[in-house]
């Protein structure tokens, strides 16, 4: 089997803070009727001219800047989006030029909606068993708030924009993948930018609650029986950072101990791909991640996507 491992996580939240006061000024919502539905108390959104090639820059950089790796010797960079600033040039090809990064260095986009960084972490394994001896630079970086309807109520309060990046290579230590979409294309969606529609994210809220609470529980029972361990033995648990009413109905369902699951969704909101490497980014730099640590991560999206993986820190 072959195995990856992560060797450091950086990160890019941008400065501007939209707290839930604010979008009551916008929208007829209230810090109350968010926080008991979400546990969301703000979000942080790309000021004007910010793009989100601009957050996965400095993500990468940050993780490129703690990683013990040259980044010369990357094999690739893998930038998971649903948000790009446009369809070509490529998030990754345009942070690959500001890296200045080797030009045999493979540079690609990945949508996986909130499912993204799973996924590519899961692209870059197959890579890297090509070629086991070059790091990977896996990014997930989103600006939500350009597709959002700031009048609908049911929506703009979810979402904020972020960045995380992680330098991952091959393990001998073993780690577990588990992936898969549902068919449900309708639960969430978003209009591309050329239609010519009004950007907005479309969701059935009741239906995605469902099916988030029920793919989380798959994955992590998935992910412990083909690893062979129990929920006791992992020392993390990291969640898609949607809703935090989610992860709490998947904690007491599970009869799980609600210290193993990190949470940092109050102070983000749902940054899509960007969300379980912020959290993971968030966790490394307050200090709570050490060498030999089990971490087991799951998210679920549009698609209906899904997606889980288990390795050693």
């Amino acid at each position: 089997m072959n195995s990856i491992e992560i060797v450091s996580m950086g990160r890019c939240v941008p400065q501007r803070i939209l707290t839930n006061d604010d979008l009551s000024k916008m929208v007829d919502t209230n810090d109350e009727w968010i926080v008991t539905r979400t546990g969301i108390h703000q979000r942080h959104i790309v000021d004007e001219g910010m793009t989100n090639a601009d957050i996965a820059t400095q993500a990468a950089r940050d993780a490129l800047d703690r990683a013990s790796v040259d980044p010369n010797t990357l094999a690739a960079i893998i930038v998971a989006t649903f948000t790009p600033d446009m369809f070509v040039p490529t998030v990754s090809a345009t942070v690959h030029d500001r890296l200045g990064l080797n030009p045999a260095t493979l540079a690609l986009d990945l949508n996986g909606a909130c499912c993204g960084f799973i996924y590519a972490m899961r692209t870059a394994q197959g890579l890297l068993a090509l070629n086991p001896d070059k790091p990977i630079l896996v990014v997930a970086s989103e600006a939500v708030s350009s597709v959002l309807d700031f009048t609908d109520r049911s929506t703009c309060v979810l979402f904020g924009d972020g960045a995380a990046a992680a330098v991952v290579r091959s393990s001998d230590t073993p780690s577990w993948f588990v992936a898969g979409t549902r068919g449900r294309t309708d639960a969430i969606s978003c209009p591309a930018h050329y239609a010519g529609d009004k950007p907005g994210i479309g969701m059935k809220g009741q239906e995605v609650f469902r099916f988030a609470c029920t793919s989380i529980e798959r994955s992590i029972r998935d992910l412990l029986k083909q690893s062979g361990l129990a929920l006791g033995d992992i020392e993390h648990v990291v969640c898609h950072q949607a809703n935090g009413r989610i992860i709490s109905h998947v904690i007491k369902h599970l009869g799980a101990d609600p210290a193993q699951f990190f949470m940092d969704v109050g102070e983000y909101g749902n940054t899509s791909a960007a969300s379980i490497p912020l959290a993971l980014a968030d966790m490394d730099y307050q200090g709570l991640l050490h060498r030999g640590d089990r971490v087991l991560m799951t998210g679920f999206g549009a698609g209906l996507c899904e997606g889980g993986m288990l390795l050693t820190w």
